[in-house]
């Protein structure tokens, strides 16, 4: 323990050291010389222009940051406010440095958002959160605050994206529009849902709520079930989606069942009141305790089991006759444990006989073992035959789950065991699903595998999408 706690107080220094040498050799060598080889481990100038950022986050937050944050305001701005040459160096080599990654590399799409028309420091500090560099650019003449970077992304946006409520504040406090379109998402509070940000969520539509549509909000609710953002859901449906009828409660008790969000199913399984025709609220039992008092089946089902855990109990259920395949709220008791990423259950099951390609309400068994990104389990299933091409559920196939959720080595498992990139599902195929969800590494890794893109995609409007893919809006 106490080396953990002291190498917790040591990283920050580190990363204050590192950072400081980063912005100084940025602000020292402007020529940034990239190299033939391109490898920041062994050019140091690349390292620095690629990486200060990083490090600097890091050091930002220690409590002993001024030396860092004075180095910083030395590579932006000269003594007189106006931005240094250094810094707009920087940003014409990092465009250059973008370009040349791999549509794979995780700095690709931060590094090609931070430049703008006019190569101000406003969009890589609402990128990378520099609270100070934001509050001088809004102090500034010509500030315009739904001004857009070089491809298309506005500020409010951007720290949307990346949540930095500090900045967003800011920013709407100078006025920024929440419903202005600035990305792939659309506007702001898409952009924080597709990231996952409860908290830049809960801001953006608190602050102009009245602004926001019903439509908009369960616009947001499902991306954020698409892109398997639980936490934001959950936070939309507790807020600002009403449940006013039988109708409106199965459908998001189903959708949220397929999308495999355990976290709503438990929450609408509690206490929600019903709002009737004309007779208030119904309280006390719930729709879905209604409908278990109605099965032959003891509340504590072989699925329910499943779903926790349960090995010992699912085989107790088992034993005692009660059937193996009868769904609960997520689905077949193999689909509930291969979701939950239970795979001794999972192993029973399949070893008491469990139909390994059923289907269900729900979809399949691998197909909620690839959208949790359980690998163990979806390997373990494909050796024991599940079909990798099977149709239904909720990405319509389960390299399209594991693609729009970002889970690389999973959707490596699926396309080794025969799955098609180019099967049609959610989406067109799989590079559409990993595309429109920005994950990047799946990209790459459709790319590796020899995916070819249709000629058709290369066609009229389908040439945005492509710059998109390789990296350029993928926000």
């Amino acid at each position: 323990m106490f080396v953990d706690s002291k190498l917790k107080t040591l990283v920050p220094c580190i990363n204050t050291i590192t950072a400081t040498g980063c912005l100084n050799a940025c602000i020292q060598d402007t020529s940034f010389n990239l190299g033939d080889t391109f490898h920041p481990k062994n050019n140091f100038d690349l390292y620095a222009a690629m990486y200060w950022t990083r490090h600097y986050q890091t050091a930002a937050i220690s409590k002993d940051n001024t030396s860092v944050l004075s180095k910083l305001q030395e590579f932006v701005f000269y003594d007189d406010g106006e931005t240094n040459l250094c810094f707009i160096a920087w940003l014409d080599t990092i465009q250059t440095v973008a370009e040349r990654l791999s549509p794979g590399h995780p700095l690709k799409t931060e590094l090609n958002s931070v430049t703008s028309m006019n190569m101000k420091p406003l969009f890589t500090a609402c990128i990378y959160g520099i609270i100070k560099i934001v509050h001088s650019a809004v102090t500034e003449e010509d500030f315009d605050v739904s001004e857009k970077s070089t491809i298309g992304h506005t500020p409010l946006y951007l720290a949307a994206t990346f949540g930095h409520d500090a900045i967003i504040r800011i920013l709407i406090s100078h006025g920024a529009d929440v419903c202005l379109e600035g990305g792939k998402h659309g506007d702001s509070v898409n952009a924080a849902c597709a990231n996952g940000h409860v908290s830049a969520a809960n801001l953006l539509l608190s602050h102009q709520s009245n602004s926001i549509s019903s439509d908009d909000v369960e616009l947001a609710f499902q991306k954020s079930l698409v892109l398997g953002q639980e936490n934001v859901a959950l936070f939309l449906l507790q807020n600002f989606i009403t449940i006013s009828d039988h109708e409106t409660y199965t459908k998001t008790a189903e959708q949220a069942s397929q999308a495999g969000m355990f976290k709503l199913v438990q929450w609408l399984s509690k206490s929600i009141p019903i709002k009737g025709t004309g007779h208030g609220y119904l309280e006390g039992s719930t729709l879905i305790h209604q409908e278990v008092l109605k099965l032959p089946l003891p509340e504590h089902s072989v699925a329910n089991a499943a779903c926790m855990g349960h090995v010992d109990i699912v085989s107790f259920f088992l034993d005692e006759g009660v059937s193996i395949e009868i769904e609960g709220p997520l689905g077949s008791p193999l689909r509930a444990a291969s979701l939950m990423g239970h795979e001794m259950a999972v192993r029973l099951l399949i070893a008491r006989g469990a139909s390994i390609n059923a289907t269900g309400k729900f979809g399949d068994a691998l197909q909620a073992a690839a959208m949790n990104g359980h690998r163990s389990i979806t390997l373990f299933l494909i050796q024991n035959k599940a079909d990798v091409s099977a149709e239904g559920g909720y990405y319509g196939n389960s390299l399209q789950a594991a693609a729009s959720r970002g889970h690389v080595e999973v959707a490596e498992a699926l396309i080794d065991a025969g799955a098609r990139v180019a099967a049609k599902g959610r989406y067109k195929d799989a590079f559409l699903a990993a595309a429109e969800a920005g994950h990047h590494a799946v990209v790459a890794l459709f790319i590796g595998k020899s995916f070819q893109l249709p000629r058709r995609y290369v066609q009229s409007c389908m040439k945005l999408l492509f710059k998109d893919l390789l990296g350029y809006r993928l926000l």
